[in-house]
């Protein structure tokens, strides 16, 4: 069975070599065992989710056209919003 490691490389590839290998990638997902699986899309909504979220808040700060430095506590890692 292929592993992730032996997929992955830097060299340049041809659209045929790179369709074989997208393939051969997404097989080796698609038989990747539950826990896994679970795992790797828990992780995967969470990092959209956090995008969405920061999204969010340059759209805020945007809007209302705050100084986003002003709201942002880095000592603290809170996000403070006055509307």
């Amino acid at each position: 069975m292929l592993t992730m490691p032996d997929v992955f490389g830097f060299e340049a590839y041809s659209p045929e070599q790179i369709a074989e290998r997208v393939e051969t990638l997404g097989v080796a997902k698609a038989r990747l065992d539950l826990v896994p699986l679970v795992l790797l899309d828990m992780l995967a909504g969470a990092f959209i989710g956090s995008g969405a979220l920061f999204s969010t808040l340059v759209q805020i700060c945007v809007a209302f056209d705050m100084d986003q430095e002003r709201y942002i506590n880095s000592s603290e890692n809170t996000v403070v919003v006055e509307v």
